[in-house]
């Protein structure tokens, strides 16, 4: 296995510093921004969190008798998912220092989610998937129970995603 870059995989909120960039715990590296959990074998040089992250209580929920299926073609989700286009990624409705008119596409965010909902189980930021479906393969998933993290297991390590709580998604995959 390849080396793969974590640092997508890191958090960028301010209020979370200590997830900016991967982390080692015991014998395994880790990235995570709250949403999505990237482990692999513990790589050199990469240090401990500055602070406690219980990242393991994670993967024990995965256990070691899940059945896993490969992960179907993501190739319905746009690979050109980004910066919303009413705002162009400003979070505001204008292009002003002091705007303070909140653009509702994206909810100030800067940036459009779309949802999926993978095999009539649960529904995933399609951004999350295309990320792990770029990930080195063979990709396998096994689904909890909707609220739980679903696992995808790739060449190298393992993933936690924490499904979204919608009835309607963008694009179901049902293959």
């Amino acid at each position: 296995m390849n080396e793969i870059d974590l640092q997508p995989f890191c958090s960028t909120e301010f209020a979370r510093p200590y997830l900016h960039r991967p982390f080692s715990v015991g014998e395994f590296t880790y990235a995570t921004n709250g949403h999505i959990l990237v482990r692999v074998p513990l790589l050199s040089g990469v240090e401990p969190p500055s602070e406690s992250v219980d990242v393991g209580r994670v993967f024990e929920m995965m256990g070691s008798d899940r059945n896993f299926i490969p992960l179907p073609s993501l190739e319905t989700i746009p690979a050109d998912i980004g910066p919303c286009a009413e705002c162009d990624g400003r979070g505001t409705l204008h292009n002003c220092p002091d705007c303070e008119h909140d653009c509702p596409a994206c909810s100030c965010k800067g940036e459009k989610k779309m949802s999926v909902r993978l095999l009539g189980k649960a529904v995933f930021n399609a951004k999350y998937l295309l990320m792990i479906g770029r990930l080195p393969g063979p990709i396998e998933v096994s689904f909890s129970d909707g609220v739980n993290p679903t696992f995808f297991l790739f060449d190298g390590g393992h993933v936690a995603l924490m499904p979204m709580l919608l009835d309607a998604p963008d694009i179901e995959i049902v293959e």
